[in-house]
């Protein structure tokens, strides 16, 4: 998708535009089934944070729960009643604030690269630290949020996923697709690339750009592992038309279009 133009956005503090407040602690062992129960939102990253169902709801919709410990910042959408975990932030729209799934998923991205910023230093994405947390956003005329906007722009975002689904769909379609690899090598991948380690930096002394010519790679699935852009530092980038691959945490092997630099163990 195109490049965002984000000079006439404005910062809007989240405790302006959300009530934020913990859930509470319930056990596991209070669990009911799902036909009788209510999710129990966690910090897990999967099935949109649902650990279990219980009894008692919290929430009655229509908000957004944000991680506050485990996977800090993993955030999501919730447009049904709830309840969530005392380490999960709650953020109810104020009334001023037209929430809908689309916009909310919006946000949910930026509240997860936020909780990335407390995970370097050990520190929790706490209540407080998500309703004083700045967000950059786009802004009507008047100077208020552009829900539309945010809601309009995923929507693109989701139109061009499905767009692909639907080519991978048909890739998988019948046994005459069926890649036939009977007549498939082993290659040694060392006979093939010259391998070495990335010359790390570390992103906390970094000032990213957002012109900057060259990639920063962490070591994430998100954005194919790009986390921001920077002028060239005192040695030389990593070449383009190359491989990174991580060495430690999540198993990565992502294509590299542009010259970039790299955090540890790639």
């Amino acid at each position: 998708m195109a490049k965002i133009d984000t000079s006439g956005w404005k910062e809007f503090k989240v405790g302006d535009l959300f009530d934020v407040q913990y859930g509470k602690h319930i056990p596991k062992s209070a669990e009911v089934s799902k036909q009788n129960g209510f999710p129990h939102i966690t910090t897990s990253q999967y099935d949109n944070g649902v650990g279990y169902y219980v009894a008692d709801k919290m929430f009655d919709g229509n908000a957004i729960s944000v991680a506050s410990d485990g996977c800090q910042g993993m955030s999501f959408y919730h447009d049904y009643p709830f309840s969530a975990s005392n380490i999960v932030s709650v953020l109810t729209p104020h009334e001023n604030v037209l929430l809908n799934y689309y916009n909310a998923t919006f946000l949910c991205t930026l509240f997860r690269a936020e909780g990335k910023k407390y995970s370097w230093g050990g520190f929790k994405f706490s209540v407080d630290r998500v309703r004083e947390t700045r967000l950059l956003l786009p802004s009507t005329p008047s100077g208020d949020p552009d829900w539309a906007y945010m809601e309009n722009y995923m929507k693109d975002v989701e139109n061009n996923v499905l767009s692909r689904l639907t080519a991978l769909e048909a890739a998988k379609d019948t046994e005459k697709k069926k890649i036939d690899t009977s007549q498939w090598k082993e290659f040694r991948v060392g006979d093939l690339f010259e391998i070495s380690t990335s010359k790390s930096v570390d992103k906390i002394n970094l000032d990213f750009i957002e012109s900057g010519k060259y990639d920063f790679i962490g070591r994430t699935p998100i954005s194919n592992g790009i986390q921001g852009h920077l002028n060239k530092l005192d040695f030389d980038p990593n070449p383009s038309c190359t491989f990174s691959v991580t060495q430690i945490g999540e198993m990565l092997c992502q294509y590299r279009e542009n010259e970039w630099y790299a955090s540890q163990n790639i």
